[in-house]
């Protein structure tokens, strides 16, 4: 039939751009495959680590190892600031404008103000809103990490991290993290589902 509509030309065109941004975000997590952990390499985080090889002889979130993964301490704290894989990564402020989160320690980079000091010394200043003279007092969020904060980037690599930090710990699974970080990040049951079904889906569990 003479000019019957033919779709063919604009699917593959969508087709088409469709693989070009799933490229893109292959491009992404090999970036970020390739820096992975690497601040652990480094003289904040390696001697830590250094003394804290028995930890992979423990079972995940147990008495024992809770109480080694605490002689950790300052090492956590700077692989945390510097690694967004991980929940702790997220701060204890968000600014009820932008809705950025910081760390208690990450100064706020105004150009205007000078940060004001209170509850405890904490910078109150939202780090985006300041620069540009917007300032607008942040508002206190729990201080207990969440993925509520994460991208599917970022919870992409954290899973992959539990994953292969499982292999490492005794009786260590994937399952067993979920269901301990579960707990310990506050997850919703949509959260759970969602890293549950990746990591079968990939054939991780």
């Amino acid at each position: 039939m003479k000019n019957r509509p033919d779709s063919e030309m604009d699917t593959r065109k969508h087709i088409g751009r469709v693989q070009e941004l799933l490229g893109q975000v292959q491009g992404v997590l090999k970036l970020r495959a390739d820096v992975h952990d690497v601040s652990k390499l480094g003289a904040d985080e390696k001697p830590y680590f250094d003394a804290a090889m028995s930890l992979w002889g423990m079972t995940y979130g147990s008495p024992k190892y809770k109480a080694a993964l605490a002689r950790l301490g300052p090492a956590l704290e700077h692989h945390y600031k510097v690694n967004d894989h991980h929940p702790e990564h997220f701060g204890t402020f968000r600014c009820p404008i932008c809705h950025r989160t910081w760390m208690d320690n990450e100064a706020p980079g105004s150009t205007c103000f000078e940060a004001t000091k209170e509850y405890g010394g904490h910078p109150r200043f939202c780090p985006k809103c300041s620069p540009v003279g917007a300032i607008f007092e942040a508002s206190l969020i729990p201080n207990k990490p969440s993925l509520d904060w994460m991208n599917l980037i970022q919870l992409l690599e954290m899973l992959a991290d539990w994953k292969a930090a499982s292999e490492r710990h005794a009786n260590g699974n994937l399952a067993r993290s979920i269901e301990v970080n579960t707990a310990r990040f506050n997850m919703t049951v949509a959260q759970v589902e969602l890293l549950r079904s990746t990591a079968e889906m990939l054939g991780w569990l």
